[in-house]
C-alpha cells in the first residue's frame, strides 16, 4: 500500500514578515505610479487643449478671408474678454461671431444660466472642466498688444478695424487659459480653477493662429 506523506498546514501561507515585505512594495509601485499617471492624465488634457485652440486660430483666419482682414465686432460690442463653452446669441460671445467656422451650432436663447445655454466643446477640455468651481470662462482675451499706427506700448486689440494693425500678430497673445491666479479681481474669478491647470504653463493662442505654451511668469500685459 503506497504511503501518503503527510504536509505540514504552514506550508501554503505566508509570513508576517513576507506579507509586509509585499505591501512596502505595494507602496513604492504606487508612490511611483500615482504622480505618472496624474502627469500623463495632464499631458492629455494639454494636448486636447492645443488642438482645440488651434481649431478656434484656423476658424479665426478663415474668418479674417472672408471679411477683408477686419477683427470681428458686433454691434453690441468687442468681444468678451472671457469666453466659455456655454453660449448664448449675444454677438460678444466668439462662438456667435465666428463658431460657424469650426461648426459651432447657433445659439436660439439670450439666458445667462448654464443649463439654458448652448455648449460647445471646442472651448472646454478635462482639467478646466475637472477643476473650475462655478460659470465663468476657459479662456481670457483682449490683452494688450502693440499697433502699427500707435506710439503707445500697447493697447487693446483693434476690434472692428483691421488685422494688420496688430504690429506682431505671432506675438500678440488672443486668449489663453484662465485661472483665478492670473485674473484674481475679475467678478467671476472665484469661479474659475484657483490655480494654472496644467502645473507650470498656460496654452495660450495668437492673433496669427498658433498656439504655444506661456511660462506662469510671462507678462500678458505688456506685448
Amino acid at each position: 500500500m503506497k504511503a501518503f506523506k503527510k504536509t505540514s498546514p504552514h506550508l501554503n501561507g505566508f509570513s508576517l514578515i513576507e506579507l509586509l515585505t509585499a505591501v512596502a512594495v505595494l507602496g513604492i509601485l504606487a508612490a511611483i505610479l500615482i504622480p505618472t499617471i496624474a502627469n500623463v492624465r495632464t499631458k492629455a488634457s494639454s494636448a486636447k487643449c492645443t488642438s482645440q485652440l488651434r481649431q478656434i486660430g484656423g476658424a479665426f483666419q478663415m474668418y479674417l478671408q472672408d471679411n477683408n482682414n477686419l477683427l470681428p465686432k458686433s454691434a453690441l460690442g468687442d468681444p468678451f474678454s472671457g469666453q466659455s463653452p456655454y453660449y448664448n446669441r449675444d454677438p460678444r460671445r466668439i462662438q456667435t461671431l465666428f463658431g460657424s467656422y469650426w461648426g459651432a451650432l447657433k445659439a436660439n436663447s439670450w439666458s445667462n444660466s448654464e443649463a439654458n445655454m448652448s455648449y460647445d466643446g471646442t472651448l472646454s477640455w478635462p482639467e478646466w472642466e475637472n477643476n473650475r468651481r462655478g460659470n465663468g470662462p476657459s479662456l481670457i482675451g483682449n490683452w494688450p498688444l502693440k499697433l502699427t499706427n500707435s506710439e503707445t506700448p500697447a493697447t487693446k486689440p483693434p476690434w472692428g478695424k483691421s488685422y494688420l494693425l496688430i504690429e506682431n500678430p505671432s506675438q500678440a497673445v488672443m486668449y489663453t487659459e484662465s485661472d483665478a491666479e492670473l485674473i484674481p479681481n475679475a467678478g467671476w474669478s472665484s469661479a474659475l480653477p484657483e490655480k494654472p491647470i496644467h502645473g507650470n504653463f498656460r496654452n495660450a493662442l495668437f492673433f496669427d493662429g498658433h498656439v504655444e505654451q506661456l511660462d506662469l511668469n510671462f507678462n500678458l500685459n505688456i506685448i
